[in-house]
């Protein structure tokens, strides 16, 4: 299958995850959305897990590139952190079927994902912007991907709720561990 071909599918799959959801969509779905056969789908995908894994990557790509127009690093501490925040909170009440969907499968895979990629980005940013801040969260990284990982067995119990005021209720907890954490660690935290 050729680069447009797998576009095509990735394309109504996502349309079909978005109007069906992940559980009620099936490879045959898929195939017939896309007027190709069910084989031609899994001579590039090994199933509908995998198509799900390379939608919720890019769109998590997607993200986080849109992150880096937003978020302005030469700022000062505590207007990145609340840029951070405002953005996390846009991004997972986007009403998108990543962060929507009760499947187990990809919340694992969108949290797991969303969180690692942020951390790394936000590590290569610290080389190049705001080394006062980023240096912080360098210095105590290993506490920070804990944090993190609290927040993605938090949200993850939360996240297949349909009241998006629960799931932004989640998501505060989180930003609250992650500014005590700065608080009690980095000099003061996100304070000039």
């Amino acid at each position: 299958m050729n680069n447009e071909k797998k576009e095509h599918v990735l394309q109504c799959a996502d349309r079909l995850f978005h109007k069906y959801g992940y559980q009620m969509t099936t490879v045959s779905i898929i195939a017939a959305k896309a007027h190709i056969s069910k084989g031609a789908i899994y001579q590039y995908f090994d199933n509908k897990e995998q198509i799900a894994y390379c939608l919720v990557s890019q769109k998590i790509d997607s993200l986080i590139d849109q992150l880096a127009q937003e978020v302005n690093f030469k700022e000062s501490n505590s207007k990145i952190l609340l840029s951070l925040y405002e953005y996390t909170y846009r991004s997972i009440g986007s009403n998108d079927w990543i962060f929507e969907t009760s499947d187990d499968i990809i919340q694992s895979i969108t949290l797991k994902t969303y969180t690692h990629r942020l951390y790394k980005y936000l590590e290569r940013v610290m080389f190049t912007e705001n080394l006062k801040f980023m240096s912080c969260l360098s210095f105590y990284s290993i506490k920070l991907k804990m944090v993190c990982g609290s927040f993605y067995r938090l949200f993850r119990q939360n996240i297949y709720m349909s009241n998006k005021q629960e799931q932004l209720r989640m998501l505060g907890i989180y930003f609250n561990m992650i500014q005590n954490h700065m608080l009690d660690h980095c000099n003061g935290g996100i304070h000039e």
